[in-house]
Order: structure tokens, then C-alpha cells, then sequence
């Protein structure tokens, strides 16, 4: 986990600990899951370059327009026979733009302005939003 990890603001040290003592008691039958999220220029399924693939946004209008949020499902399965653990991603790829007709649009463009501003510059650059956090934050104070 540590390798794999090793780029993600805050992982080492603490939350390195709590990942591991997830993992050593994952009980078989009772799988974990957890959601994490990113903003792309596009909405192709398929990202191996992280985030840093090239944006569409220059103005708030333009995110609104071009930004796709992108969420990934990922779950954890301990197997009751081997002690294998099963780990899953579901993506899912919706543009930002798609809030203003979804019945609690207003309550997610809160929620993720609320997340983005929450980010730390480590967070920021990891997730390749630095430059674009307060345009995005515009944006989707617009939708609110």
C-alpha cells in the first residue's frame, strides 16, 4: 500500500496505519467501500495519467461548460476461502454542467465546492487543481 500510495498528500504516517489496520481486519462477508473524486476536462472512463491530462476551462463559464466530475467506487472483499482481498473500481464520469437538471444538483455543487475549498495546496497539486480551484469554486457556486 505504501508504494502504491506513496504520491498522495497525507498518506504516510498516520493514515499509512489506519489503512493497514483496515486491511489486517477486513472480515470476510462484510465488505468496505469508499468514494473518492477528481475533475477531468473530458469524460473518458480511462485516466492513466492521473489528473494532470489537459483542461478546457479558462473562465467559470467554460467550466461549467467542459469540466466532468469524475468519481471512482472502490471496494474491498476479503474472500472467505484464501484471505485474498478483492479490490474493485467502479467510474463514473457525469459533466458538471448535467447539475443544473439533476433533482439535488444544487446540494452536490455544494457539497463539492465545499470539498474543493477544503483541499490543502498538496491536495490541490495533487489532484491537479491548484490553478483551478477558484474558477471551479465560481462555478459551481453558480449552481447552488
Amino acid at each position: 500500500m505504501s508504494a502504491i500510495h506513496r504520491d498522495v498528500p497525507g498518506f504516510p504516517g498516520r493514515m499509512e496505519t489506519r489503512v493497514a489496520r483496515i486491511f489486517d481486519h477486513l472480515k470476510p462477508g462484510a465488505p468496505l467501500w469508499r468514494l473518492n473524486w477528481s475533475l477531468y476536462g473530458d469524460g473518458d472512463l480511462h485516466h492513466p495519467e492521473s489528473q494532470s491530462g489537459a483542461r478546457r476551462w479558462d473562465d467559470r463559464d467554460a467550466f461549467e461548460a467542459n469540466a466532468f466530475i469524475r468519481v471512482e467506487r472502490q471496494t474491498l472483499t476479503k474472500m472467505p476461502r484464501s484471505g485474498d482481498i478483492l479490490f474493485t473500481i467502479r467510474v463514473y464520469a457525469d459533466p458538471v454542467a448535467g447539475l443544473r437538471q439533476h433533482p439535488r444538483g444544487r446540494e452536490l455543487a455544494g457539497g463539492l465546492r465545499a470539498q474543493l475549498l477544503a483541499l490543502d495546496e498538496a491536495q490541490l497539486r495533487y489532484k491537479n487543481l491548484l490553478g483551478d480551484r477558484d474558477r471551479a469554486a465560481d462555478a459551481l457556486a453558480r449552481l447552488i
